[in-house]
């Protein structure tokens, strides 16, 4: 009998899930797949065979300069700096105005107003 009623609820709810996901727009979207290799950054004039870093990651190499603070420097550093600065920027947007005492976004901009008033 119990497992009679688990099974209608998680029957319902794989229904309720499945309309909730389903796309109501008459027109179908492409989906457009991509293999993640950027072309600009390779460098075609060196073989592959011979030294595949350079053929996939030479354009990049010769033309991104390591900052002087840095021993390296690569995607994981720039994405890591660009997530900092929208953090950033998300705070210090929040910093002004009028919040609901107690929300989360209350808090933080109490916490970015001490630090930064101290």
């Amino acid at each position: 009998m119990k497992a009679k009623f688990v099974i209608k609820i998680l029957s319902l709810f794989v229904a309720l899930v499945s309309i909730s996901c389903k796309n109501d727009s008459k027109e179908e979207k492409e989906i457009v797949l991509t293999s993640g290799v950027l072309g600009e950054y390779m460098d075609t004039s060196v073989k592959p065979g011979d030294n595949f870093t350079a053929f996939v990651n030479g354009t990049w190499i010769k033309n991104t300069e390591i900052p002087l603070d840095k021993s390296s420097y690569g995607i994981g550093n720039i994405l890591h700096e660009e997530s900092e600065d929208n953090v950033k920027e998300i705070i210090e947007e929040s910093a002004d105005g009028e919040l609901e005492k107690g929300t989360d976004e209350q808090k933080v901009q109490d916490l970015y107003k001490s630090y930064i008033e101290s």
